[in-house]
């Protein structure tokens, strides 16, 4: 891992496109692995210092400025693990600090299509699931949540958490036991809250019976950090301007 207390270099990490003011931090630490991770969260937790989860800084809502305590850049965990072909499209496994465009490329290269078009493709892979990233195309196939088949999580304890779609659901205000990758569980109450019916995509997502990973998805990195995802792809669209109304579409018939 790389520390930078350097006013001048910490300055980058203290701002992002909300134009928010008066962020400061001890120091910015660039983890390059999970166990970086695992040892900057768990010491953190250890001396009461907070920690501010830093993508690439294209986020509206400022919540990347931090407010005292540590910034966790994840601008090194940008490794692209495999990309694959499958029945139905193609799964990606990538780093958190993986661009949007450099995944884009990657796919397209594979005559395969990553649905979720955020507005900026600078912006980091791990960012858009952390917000939930929507875009132009999430009113034909939905937000980032809904190509995200597996995720990676690091918890403040530093212990580390596999959760795959389909693997556990939950249900409002019972106890759901997560399984952790050392072999423990943990056991968490699920909130009760009713989300607003209105367009949504940050924020903690509760359904009755949903996937326990949804939780983390859209959180904005509150409930731990985010190290590796599974990105679910479908076949390369046949137009590029293709519609909902599109025949001609393979894309448009597998969603």
């Amino acid at each position: 891992m790389k520390i930078k207390r350097d006013p001048d270099l910490v300055s980058a990490y203290l701002q992002d496109y909300s134009n928010i003011q008066g962020g400061n931090c001890i120091s910015a630490i660039l983890a390059e692995s999970q166990e970086d991770v695992r040892d900057i969260l768990s010491d953190a937790a250890r001396d009461g210092n907070s920690v501010t989860i830093s993508g690439a800084g294209t986020g509206v809502t400022g919540a990347r400025v931090p407010f005292g305590g540590l910034v966790l850049s994840m601008e090194k965990m940008d490794s692209i693990y495999s990309l694959d072909r499958t029945a139905s499209g193609g799964i990606a496994v990538v780093g958190p600090g993986v661009l949007l465009q450099t995944l884009l490329d990657r796919v397209q290269a594979q005559e395969l299509f990553y649905a979720p078009d955020p507005t900026e493709k600078g912006s980091f892979i791990g960012g858009n699931v952390a917000t939930s990233a929507s875009g132009a195309r999430s009113f034909r196939f939905g937000t980032t949540r809904d190509f995200v088949d597996g995720i990676r999580v690091i918890l403040s304890t530093g212990d580390a958490i596999d959760l795959k779609r389909g693997q556990v659901k939950i249900h409002k205000g019972e106890v759901a036991r997560l399984p952790l990758v050392s072999g423990k569980t943990l056991n968490v109450r699920i909130p009760t809250y009713n989300m607003p019916n209105v367009k949504n995509a940050a924020g903690y997502y509760i359904r009755d019976g949903m996937d326990a990973l949804d939780i983390f998805i859209g959180s904005e990195g509150t409930l731990g950090a985010i190290t590796k995802i599974w990105l679910r792809l479908l076949p390369k669209l046949l137009n590029d301007k293709c519609t909902p109304k599109s025949s001609n579409c393979r894309a448009c018939s597998l969603v």
